[in-house]
């Protein structure tokens, strides 16, 4: 057997047992799944944005972005939201840099264990993935997965960005993973 075909043989073995691993995490979370799991975006198909100090832009609107959350009735929540839906917003209009901020910002105001943060880190890596910075994607969907296993987003943006890093094997288990949600 050739080593193309031995590849392919060990690809499937694995993406076969990451589908199984899925479906057994999906079928747990139907019980508790609700609407609000349903991740909003814009019709481009927006998604998480992970962002270093020297990745988000300067100037008055990145200042804005980063002002401190003032001490009102707006829960750190939905103060979270409000970065996310900006950011949304902002990756329709192709500024990736500052929806990368935005996202962050919405990490940063929610608690790390919450399940909305998933999204925000889903977010995040396709910005990153649109500024071909495919090592911060894959980063960013692993954040993702660990909150929420079953973010089938979060699955095949890892898997785009590992193919793009030329990591195949591991694409081809998160997209065989991602098939039955598909």
């Amino acid at each position: 057997m050739s080593d193309r075909k031995i590849l392919i043989a060990a690809a499937t073995v694995a993406g076969t047992a990451a589908a199984l691993i899925y479906l057994l995490h999906r079928s747990q979370r139907a019980a508790v799944a609700t609407a609000d799991e349903l991740d909003a975006e814009p019709s481009s198909g927006v998604a998480s944005v992970g962002v270093t100090a020297s990745a988000s832009p300067v100037s008055a609107s990145a200042a804005e972005v980063t002002k401190p959350v003032e001490d009102t009735n707006v829960t750190r929540a939905a103060e979270a939201q409000r970065f996310k839906d900006r950011g949304n917003k902002r990756y329709a209009g192709r500024q990736y840099e500052y929806a990368i901020a935005d996202y962050t910002k919405a990490i940063e105001l929610v608690d790390a264990d919450d399940p909305e943060a998933a999204k925000f880190y889903g977010n995040r890596a396709q910005c990153y993935s649109s500024l071909e910075k495919h090592p911060e994607a894959e980063r960013d969907c692993d954040a993702a997965l660990r909150l929420d296993p079953v973010y089938v987003k979060a699955l095949v943006r890892r898997a785009t960005a590992r193919e793009k890093q030329g990591k195949l094997d591991l694409a081809i288990v998160d997209y065989t993973a991602a098939l039955p949600a598909l």
